[in-house]
């Protein structure tokens, strides 16, 4: 049987809620924007989101995937891997052209 909460966890539970999943991310997303990270590497990191779900709920309360969320991951992963070697494809061809004009 299942009992209600102590006014105590629910008090710890909210803050947790308020602290850490609310002002902590709004602070270490502005940090990390403001320290030069472009647009597009920002947005990168912000899809791997429900990755880091899955793997905590799957760590901390041992819930395990469905298959169409491991499916969604594995798309999720494929559409990141495909988009930051793009990046780094256009970083590079920039980097040559610039030596390039340096070197005439």
């Amino acid at each position: 049987p299942l009992s209600a909460p102590s006014e105590a966890t629910l008090a710890a539970s909210a803050a947790w809620c308020g602290a850490v999943t609310v002002a902590y991310t709004i602070w270490a997303q502005s940090f990390g924007q403001s320290s030069g990270m472009s647009a597009t590497q920002a947005n990168l990191i912000y899809t791997t989101q429900p990755l880091w779900s899955v793997l905590f709920a799957a760590l901390l309360v041992s819930e395990v995937p469905t298959s169409s969320e491991a499916l969604g991951g594995a798309v999720i992963a494929a559409a990141l891997w495909l988009a930051a070697s793009d990046e780094a494809a256009q970083a590079g061809s920039a980097l040559a052209e610039d030596e390039a004009s340096k070197a005439v």
